[in-house]
């Protein structure tokens, strides 16, 4: 289905947020789903209809459509930080040895990966190792950045309600390169990208850890004219503190959808 423009003939910017939602739920584009609150203070709780709660959320393949909208639309940003993170890159490992180069990578590797992870809940597992004694192993940064991948596009509807709305309207000028500075959530989806970019390019190249099947190219492009571009620095930041890269709230969530579902 093409999202963009399905509802080019409704006004949805007069009507409420509670309207609007009421109105996706009438069209087919949110659903109804049971959800079970987990105490992070490690209180058990059983996994049953009982414990559970309703809430209404939009379905996954408008999630996705939406963000491979901002992703495809705001491609010539995500594309120039990239080409910036190598022109620098390329510049500062010139004659040096492979090994020499490697060290260099694998210092840029683990920055970006910090910094685009920061305030998360990391993750570990424990195993046996040959031995049969038990180990501990951290959770990989590829497999942190997959996670937080999977939440971004619900991310972009609960912080940018009036952003999806636009989108089903069609009305592809309103996002406009100036709009990262107003709308953060949109900055840091570009922000994500473009270093994700950058970590998948130097993990190929090295081998630094397992690859894992993370698409970076939007799947989907809007049909109507692309916005004319401004020229506009997607680094001037929003004095607004930026929401944690992995909340408490969404690493349970992905365990729930990932490893709950998998094991029933």
């Amino acid at each position: 289905m093409d999202y963009f423009g399905l509802l080019a003939k409704t006004d949805l910017l007069s009507l409420s947020q509670e309207e609007r939602i009421a109105f996706y739920v009438a069209k087919g584009l949110y659903h109804s789903t049971d959800v079970i609150s987990i105490p992070l203070d490690g209180t058990p709780i059983a996994i049953t209809k009982a414990n559970s709660r309703k809430v209404t959320e939009p379905r996954k393949e408008l999630m996705d459509a939406f963000y491979n909208f901002i992703v495809s639309n705001y491609a010539d940003l995500i594309t120039n930080m990239f080409i910036d993170f190598f022109y620098n890159y390329n510049r500062q490992t010139t004659l040096l040895e492979p090994m020499e180069v490697k060290k260099v990578a694998r210092g840029h590797y683990l920055y970006i990966a910090e910094k685009i992870l920061q305030d998360r809940i990391d993750m570990i597992r424990m195993h046996k190792g040959p031995n049969g004694r038990q180990r501990v192993s951290n959770t990989e940064k590829m497999e942190l950045l997959e996670i937080r991948r999977d939440v971004l596009p619900q991310n972009l509807i609960v912080n940018f309600p009036e952003g999806l709305a636009r989108f089903l309207m069609g009305d592809n000028r309103f996002f406009a390169n100036a709009l990262l500075l107003a709308v953060p959530i949109l900055d840091e989806i570009v922000t994500f990208e473009a270093y994700l970019k950058v970590l998948l390019n130097l993990n190929d190249e090295f081998g630094f850890e397992r690859n894992r099947d993370i698409d970076t190219e939007a799947t989907k492009t809007p049909e109507a004219d692309p916005v004319k571009k401004e020229t506009v620095n997607p680094k001037q930041k929003s004095d607004k503190k930026k929401r944690p890269v992995l909340t408490d709230a969404e690493a349970i969530r992905y365990l729930i959808d990932n490893v709950f579902k998998r094991a029933t």
